[in-house]
């Protein structure tokens, strides 16, 4: 995404926004992740943002993401597709093919519940 569409797409949902294009990618920090690697808090420009905001302002696939500076632009490698709350697709395949069964993936993704036969 060239860095003026990124600073044009947050300026519009946030209008304190400021950035310098030239400088974007250099303004870019990535302050924290969730265990499971989601972006939970970044900085861009003089604002702090969540992954969710980034990802929604910029139509990414995840929150799960890393930059690259591509000269005028930056590329944005996402990890998965989803909001990374709630059962992961793929993690949940890879516990089933690990050996689990469905009570410990529901009870991996889901605390505090309850498997009953009803």
């Amino acid at each position: 995404i060239s860095c003026g569409e990124i600073i044009e797409k947050l300026k519009a949902l946030y209008p304190d926004f400021q950035a310098d294009e030239g400088s974007l990618f250099g303004s870019i920090k990535i302050n924290a992740r969730s265990e499971a690697g989601y972006i939970t808090d970044m900085t861009v420009g003089n604002m702090d943002f969540t992954g969710k905001q980034i990802r929604e302002a910029l139509g990414l696939r995840s929150t799960n993401f890393t930059i690259e500076d591509k000269g005028g632009a930056i590329a944005f490698t996402t990890k998965g597709y989803g909001h990374g709350a709630g059962m992961s697709q793929y993690g949940a395949k890879y516990m089933a093919e690990n050996g689990s069964d469905y009570k410990d993936i529901l009870n991996h993704y889901y605390s505090g519940i309850n498997i009953e036969k009803m």
